[in-house]
C-alpha cells in the first residue's frame, strides 16, 4: 500500500485544506478523499474544487494515472467561473532504484534544465510544470510478516513519482500544487518513527548512489577492457573507501565524475591495538576517519578474499578490484529493518547465524569475532594443525591459523626437516654436468628436496644430462656402425672420444681406407668413399664411371652428323671429351689452324698444329646473303639457299628474287626487287617517304593527316583533318563525352526523397515522396535554413547562425562540415557536384568542393538570399536587401546585377526578394514577398507579374517550376499557393498550401508540387498538378513541433529537370604549322524537335592571346567557314552549345556524332 497525502493551508485570505489520499494497492489505485474547504470568520464563499479523478491503468512500467480537474464554481461577484485546468500524477516502476535525476536523463525525450529539490526528505527535480521524485514504497503486508534477517528488498521498493499540471493553468491552480508539493507526505501507509523514516531516506540514496557508481564502472570497461584497478594513489592498491582521498582522487577521477558518498560516512569504532609481529610489539593508532595508520600503513578492518570490509558499526562506500580489474565488489551497509534475534550478526542488510563467517571473524554471540583454534579451517583460515611442507597450502608449521616454516620448493634447504636441496632461491640446486656428477652423493636431480637421478660412471647413459655414452663395459663400433654420438672409445667424463667413420680422419686402426670421394685418378684413390671404403671405380679402368665423359680404352671417335658434347671426336688421358663435335660453334674441316700451350719442364714451348678435317661445312645457320652463307646449317652442311639464288624463300622473309638482277635503284616499280629480297625497290605510291619525297600518297598518318599526290618528286603535299576524339578538351559543362559522340547529359530526374531544415532545433528531415514517411532527423550546424541535393542524391545544408554547410549522404551520415560565408542563406548546386553558397552578411557567392575546398569568389547584390542555376550552368542570385537579381556566367566570370526586382513595386520599404526559379524556357522567376513575381530573361529584362492587391493572398515567398514547366508561388498570410502559366504569367488557379503560413516550395519527378508550412508543427504537403492536396505529413514525425524554414532545390529536382537540359563544350586546337590555312569545321550532329546546337570561335597568333580575342558569333550551321582566320594565327577555341527545352529530356537530347577540322600548311 502507498498513502500519499497533500495538506494545503491558507490560500490568499482563505484557509485553504486541501487534501488528497491515494491508496495505491497492487491490483488498483483509487481516490479514497478528495475535499477543498474554505474558512474565514468574515466571509464565507465558494471556491474552486477538484473533482474525483480520472484513474487509468498504466503500462508495464507505468503502474498507474490519475487526472484531478477543478469544478466549475462562481466567485465573489457572483461570476461563473469555468474551469480548465488539471493536475496530473503518475506512478512509475524503478527496479533498479536510481537517481530521479538519472530516471529523467534516460526517460524523458524533450529535456530541459531540471533543478534539484526534495520533497519529504526525498531526493526530486523540477523541471518546469513537472516534478519527478523518488520515493519508498513499503509493502505493509511483507512489512509486517518480516522476521529477523528478512533483506530490506523483501518489502521495500522504490517508485518514480511524477506530477504536472497544464499548459497556461491559473495562479490559484499553480498555488495548489506548490502547496501540494510542500505538504506530500510518503510511506503514511505504515507506523514508522522518525528516526526509521531517516533510515529508510537513507537506504533509497544509497541504493541510487551504488546504481549510479555502477553504471559508470560497467562505462569504464566497455572502454578499457577492466575497472579500474587503483594501483596508485590509494592507502591501499586495489582498494578504495568513500572517507579516503583516494574515493574521489582516483575513483572519481578514473570514471571522470564526483562520486556520491554514503549519507552519513563514518567508520565505527578504530581503537588503538598493539600485535606481536616477529617477536616485537607494534602499537598501532587508527585515524578515525579513516581506520588507516599512517605510521605503519595498516588498515584497522579486514580484507579477506581480496575485498576490503569496514570495521563494525561503519556507514561507507567501499570498492575493491578484483582479478586484476576483471571484477570488483562494491559495498554498503543500510539501516532501515536492522535487528537480528539473539546471538545473530547483521551484514549486507541481512542477519547471519552464529557460527556465519565475515572474512576471517565469525558470529558469536551477536558479534564478529576471530575463531583461531576451533579445530576446524573455515572463515579465511589457512590452516589449523601442522602440515607435511609439500607446498605452500601444507608448510611444516602452523602458526595462529598461518602456515610458517616454509615448504619443499620454497627455495630454502631447511635441513631440519630433512631436505638436502631445493630448486629455487639462494640455494637453488644447480644441475652438474656428467664430470661434476661423479657418484652416488653427487647426482644429477633434486626431487621432493632429496639428491636423485644417477651419475657418470653408473653404466647407464643418461642423455638427458648431457652423458654421450658412459665407460663402464663399453664396447667399440665398428666404422659401419660409428658416429659422432657412437664413437671408437668413451672417456670417464661419459663423452664420446676416439673419432668416428666421417670425422675426416682415416683412422686405418679400425678398418678405415678413406675419409671422402677421391679423384678417381687411381685403384686407391676412387671416384666414391662409402662407409670409410673405396668403390665407385678409377678412370682407365675401361667403364665409364662417375664424372667421367669417356673412357680413353677403345675409344672410336664419331661421324659429325652423331657427335654432340658428350660424344666428341677425341677422349683424353682424364676420361674427358675432345676434339670437338658438330654444334659447338668451330667448323672443323681441315682449313684453319689451331694453338695449343705444353709445359715442358721450366718453360712454355708453343706450337701450331694443323686440324683434322670432320668434313664440317657449317656450325650454324647463316643468313641467305650467298651460297657459302645460306639460310640454314643441318648436321653441319649447309641447306635452304640463299637471297640471290632466283628463288623466293618465303620462310625466311623473302618477298621477291630475281636472281642477279635484283637492284636497290629508286623508281623501278612495283615489280622489282631489292639486293636483300625485301620487295621492290622505293617509289611513289609505296607507302614509305624516300628521297626527296614529302610524303607518299598511300601512307597511314596519325592525328588524321593525308597526302594529296602532286604528280613530282614530292609525291605529294599534307594535309590535316582532325577529328574530335583527336582533340583535347579545355572545358566541359553537363556534357558527356564517348569514343563515338557528344551529348547533352542524361540525369536521372527521380526525386525519392524531399529534405526539410528544423531550423529551430538545428535539424534536418529526410521524407520519402511516394508516401510522406519520415526516413530519418539528423544533426546539422546551428540554424540551418536551406537545402539542396546533388546527382549523387547527397545534401547539403545552409546553416545561418554557425557560418557553415553540412554535407551528408543520402543515407544521413556526415561526410563534411564546411565553414563558409557569413550567414549563409542560398545554396544550389551544380552538374559537376560543386556547391555554390551565398553569404548574407558578405554580398559573395562562394563555390566550394566536398572537400570544403574553396574554388572561386564571387561579388553580388546586396544580401543575397537565394540562388538557382540555369541551363548553361549560370548562377542566379535573388539579392533581399538589393532589390536585385545577380547572374553569374561561369564561362566568363562576369557578374552582371540587374535592378528593379522587389521592394518598390508594393511600397513597403521591407519588402525584398525571396524565393527563386528557372523554368524551362531559361527564364528567372523572384518572389517579391508582395503581390507576386518577377519574370527575368536571360539579358536581363524584367517582367512583373501581380496577383495580389493590398496582400489578399499573403505575401510571396517560395517558388518552383513542376514538371510540365508551370510556375508555382506559396503565399504565407492565406495559406495559398498560385499556379502560374510561364508563357504570359496568366493565373491558371488558387489552392490550399495544406498547412500554416507556407514558405518553401519545390516540385518532384512525378510533376506533384511540395509546400512546406513553417507554423503549427511544421507540414510538408503534396499537392498534385490539379491544386488537390494529396498529403499532409508532419516533418519531424507525429506529435513533434518544429518550424521547419526551407527555400531551395531540396529535392534536387531543379537541378535534374532544369540545369541539365543545357550544356556547352570548349577547346583550344594548335596548329602544328608554322603558317596555316584553315579551311573548315565540319559538324554531323543530331538535333531532336526542341533541341539545338550551336558553334562559336576565336583565334590568335598565341595562347594568351585567346584571351582578348573576339568571338565569332553563335551558328547553327553544320559547315562553318574558318577562310577568315589569318595564315599566322596558330591556336582556334571553339564552343559548342548544347540545348533542350522538352520536358522528357531523354527522349530529345541533341547529340554531336562526329566534327572535323580541315586545314593544311600555307605556302
Amino acid at each position: 500500500m502507498i498513502t500519499l497525502l497533500f495538506i494545503m493551508k491558507h490560500f490568499k485570505q482563505y484557509i485553504i485544506i486541501f487534501s488528497i489520499i491515494l491508496i495505491a494497492i497492487i491490483s488498483g489505485v483509487f481516490l479514497k478523499n478528495n475535499f477543498l474547504q474554505a474558512q474565514d470568520k468574515e466571509v464565507s464563499l465558494p471556491l474552486p474544487n477538484f473533482n474525483q479523478p480520472i484513474i487509468k491503468k498504466g503500462s508495464e512500467d507505468l503502474i498507474k494515472y490519475f487526472f484531478f480537474k477543478k469544478d466549475n464554481w462562481v466567485d465573489a461577484k457572483g461570476k461563473n467561473i469555468i474551469e480548465k485546468d488539471v493536475i496530473g500524477l503518475r506512478v512509475y516502476k524503478n527496479p533498479d532504484h536510481i537517481s530521479p535525476l538519472l530516471w529523467y536523463q534516460q526517460n524523458v525525450p524533450n529535456q530541459g534544465n531540471p533543478a534539484l529539490i526534495k520533497v519529504d526528505g526525498y531526493d526530486g527535480l523540477r523541471d518546469g510544470r513537472s516534478i519527478y521524485v523518488s520515493a519508498g514504497y513499503i509493502d505493509k503486508i511483507k512489512f509486517k510478516a518480516k522476521t529477523s534477517g528478512t533483506p530490506l528488498q523483501t518489502y521495500l521498493n522504490t517508485y518514480i513519482y511524477l506530477i504536472s499540471y497544464n499548459e497556461g493553468a491559473s495562479s490559484e491552480t499553480i498555488e495548489i500544487f506548490n502547496r501540494m508539493i510542500a505538504n506530500w507526505k510518503f510511506n503514511a501507509n505504515v507506523a514508522i518513527t522518525p528516526e526509521q523514516k531517516a533510515q529508510l531516506r537513507n537506504d533509497i540514496k544509497r541504493w541510487a548512489d551504488i546504481n549510479n557508481i555502477k553504471s559508470l564502472l560497467e562505462d569504464y570497461k566497455e572502454k578499457y577492457g577492466y575497472y579500474p584497478k587503483l594501483e596508485s594513489g590509494t592507502y591501499m592498491t586495489n582498494h578504495t573507501v568513500s572517507t579516503w582521498p583516494s574515493w574521489q582522487l582516483e575513483l572519481g577521477k578514473a570514471l571522470v565524475n564526483f562520486l556520491p558518498i554514503d549519507p552519513i560516512n563514518t567508520f565505527g569504532s578504530c581503537p588503538e591495538e598493539t600485535k606481536t609481529i616477529n617477536k616485537k610489539q607494534i602499537i598501532f593508532k587508527y585515524d578515525s576517519k579513516t581506520c588507516w595508520d599512517k605510521e605503519n600503513k595498516a588498515y584497522a578492518g579486514d580484507i579477506t578474499d581480496e575485498i576490503l570490509y569496514p570495521v563494525l558499526a561503519s556507514s561507507v562506500y567501499t570498492y575493491s578490484s578484483l582479478l586484476d580489474g576483471q571484477d570488483y565488489y562494491l559495498g554498503y551497509e543500510t539501516e532501515f529493518g536492522k535487528g537480528c534475534a539473539t546471538g545473530q550478526c547483521f551484514l549486507n542488510n541481512s542477519c547471519k547465524a552464529v557460527g556465519d563467517c565475515n572474512g576471517r571473524q565469525y558470529c558469536q554471540s551477536g558479534r564478529w569475532v576471530n575463531h583461531c583454534g576451533n579445530g576446524a579451517k573455515d572463515c579465511g583460515e589457512e590452516c589449523e594443525a601442522d602440515g607435511n611442507g609439500s607446498s605452500a597450502t601444507n608448510q611444516y608449521k602452523c602458526t595462529s591459523c598461518k602456515w610458517t616454516d616454509g615448504w619443499c620448493g620454497n627455495g630454502i634447504i631447511q635441513t631440519n626437516h630433512g631436505e638436502q636441496c631445493e630448486l629455487s632461491g639462494a640455494n637453488v640446486f644447480t644441475k652438474p654436468t656428467p664430470s661434476q656428477a661423479i657418484n652416488i652423493d653427487h647426482q644429477y636431480q633434486c626431487l621432493a628436496c632429496k639428491i636423485t637421478g644417477g651419475y657418470c660412471g653408473d653404466g647407464t647413459e643418461q642423455t638427458a644430462h648431457n652423458e654421450q655414452c658412459d665407460p663402464k663395459n663399453y664396447i667399440a663400433p665398428i666404422p659401419a656402425d660409428s658416429k659422432i654420438n657412437k664413437q671408437y672409445e668413451c672417456d670417464i667424463n661419459c663423452q664420446d672420444k676416439g673419432g668416428y667413420c666421417g670425422d675426416i680422419i682415416i683412422q686405418s686402426t679400425y678398418g678405415e681406407q678413406c675419409e671422402a670421394d677421391g679423384n678417381g685418378s687411381s685403384a686407391t684413390n676412387q671416384y666414391k668413399c662409402i662407409v670409410c671404403k673405396w668403390t665407385g671405380g678409377w678412370c682407365g679402368d675401361g667403364t665409364q664411371n662417375g664424372p667421367e665423359q669417356c673412357d680413353p680404352t677403345n675409344y672410336i671417335a664419331p661421324i659429325p652428323a652423331d657427335s654432340k658434347i658428350n660424344k666428341q671426336y677425341e677422349c683424353d688421358i682424364n676420361c674427358q671429351d675432345k676434339g670437338g663435335y658438330c654444334g659447338d660453334g668451330i667448323v672443323q674441316n681441315g682449313t684453319y689452324n689451331k694453338k695449343i700451350n705444353k709445359s715442358l719442364r721450366i718453360w712454355n714451348i708453343r706450337l701450331w698444329q694443323r686440324t683434322i678435317d670432320r668434313d664440317e661445312e657449317c656450325e650454324a645457320d647463316g643468313n641467305g646473303s650467298y651460297a657459302t652463307n645460306q639460310y640454314k646449317c643441318t648436321s653441319c652442311k649447309w641447306t635452304d639457299g640463299w637471297c640471290g639464288d632466283g628463288t623466293i624463300q618465303a620462310t625466311y622473309g623473302e618477298q621477291c628474287d630475281k636472281g642477279n638482277i635484283n637492284n636497290d635503284t629508286y623508281g623501278q616499280g612495283a615489280d622489282s626487287c631489292k639486293t636483300d629480297c625485301s620487295g621492290s625497290a622505293s617509289y611513289c605510291g609505296d607507302g614509305i617517304v624516300n628521297g626527296q619525297e614529302i610524303c607518299d600518297i598511300t601512307k597511314n598518318y596519325e592525328n588524321s593527316v593525308k597526302c594529296i599526290a602532286t604528280n613530282d618528286q614530292n609525291c605529294g603535299k599534307l594535309l590535316k583533318e582532325y577529328n574530335f576524339s583527336d582533340i583535347p578538351i579545355t572545358e566541359l559543362n553537363n556534357i558527356e563525352v564517348s569514343n563515338t559522340s557528344i551529348k547533352l547529359k542524361q540525369a536521372n530526374i527521380s526525386t525519392p526523397y524531399i529534405w526539410v531544415a528544423n531550423s529551430d532545433v538545428d535539424m534536418v528531415s529526410k521524407i520519402k515522396t511516394s508516401d510522406g514517411a519520415l526516413m530519418g532527423r539528423y544533426s546539422t550546424g546551428k540554424n540551418p535554413s536551406r537545402t539542396a541535393v546533388d546527382l549523387e542524391g547527397n545534401v547539403w545544408i545552409a546553416n545561418r547562425d554557425s557560418n557553415d554547410v553540412t554535407i551528408l549522404k543520402e543515407d544521413g551520415s556526415l561526410i563534411k562540415t564546411c565553414s563558409v560565408g557569413i550567414g549563409p542563406r542560398g545554396i544550389a548546386i551544380d552538374t559537376q557536384g560543386f556547391g555554390w553558397v551565398a553569404s548574407y552578411e558578405e554580398n559573395k557567392v562562394y563555390k566550394i568542393d566536398k572537400d570544403c575546398n574553396r574554388l572561386a569568389t564571387y561579388n553580388v547584390g546586396a544580401r543575397p538570399y537565394g540562388l538557382a542555376i540555369d541551363a548553361s550552368g549560370h548562377i542566379w542570385s535573388a539579392n533581399r536587401n538589393g532589390n536585385s537579381v545577380s547572374k553569374i556566367d561561369i564561362s566568363t566570370g562576369v557578374v552582371n546585377t540587374y535592378s528593379g526586382v522587389g521592394g518598390t513595386t508594393c511600397g513597403d520599404a521591407g519588402l525584398h526578394p525571396y524565393g527563386i526559379a528557372v523554368d524551362l524556357n531559361d527564364n528567372i522567376w523572384v518572389a517579391d514577398t508582395c503581390k507576386g513575381v518577377y519574370k527575368v530573361a536571360q539579358n536581363g529584362d524584367i517582367i512583373y507579374y501581380t496577383y495580389n492587391t493590398a496582400h489578399s493572398y499573403g505575401r510571396s515567398r517560395g517558388v518552383a517550376v513542376d514538371k510540365q514547366g508551370f510556375v508555382w508561388v506559396a503565399f504565407d498570410f492565406s495559406n495559398q499557393v498560385a499556379k502560374i502559366n510561364p508563357s504570359d504569367g496568366s493565373l491558371k488557379g488558387i489552392y490550399s498550401s495544406g498547412g500554416d503560413l507556407p514558405i518553401g516550395i519545390s516540385g518532384d519527378a512525378d510533376g506533384n508540387i511540395w509546400v512546406i508550412n513553417h507554423d503549427k508543427g511544421g507540414i510538408a504537403a503534396k499537392i498534385n498538378s490539379l491544386g488537390a492536396v494529396m498529403g499532409r505529413y508532419p516533418v519531424a514525425g507525429t506529435g513533434v513541433s518544429v518550424k521547419p524554414y526551407t527555400y531551395s532545390d531540396m529535392m534536387g529536382y531543379g537541378l535534374k529537370n532544369i540545369t541539365l537540359r543545357g550544356g556547352f563544350w570548349s577547346t583550344t586546337f594548335e596548329s602544328s604549322f608554322a603558317q596555316t590555312t584553315w579551311n573548315s569545321i565540319v559538324l554531323t550532329k543530331t538535333t531532336p524537335i526542341g533541341s539545338k546546337i550551336e558553334i562559336r570561335f576565336q583565334s590568335a597568333t598565341t595562347e594568351a592571346g585567346l584571351a582578348i580575342a573576339s568571338w565569332s558569333g553563335y551558328s547553327d550551321s553544320s559547315l562553318l567557314s574558318l577562310v577568315s582566320i589569318p595564315k599566322e594565327n596558330k591556336f582556334l577555341k571553339f564552343e559548342i552549345k548544347f540545348y533542350s527545352n522538352q520536358p522528357d529530356i531523354a527522349t530529345f537530347l541533341p547529340s554531336l556524332n562526329s566534327l572535323i577540322i580541315n586545314l593544311d600548311e600555307a605556302k
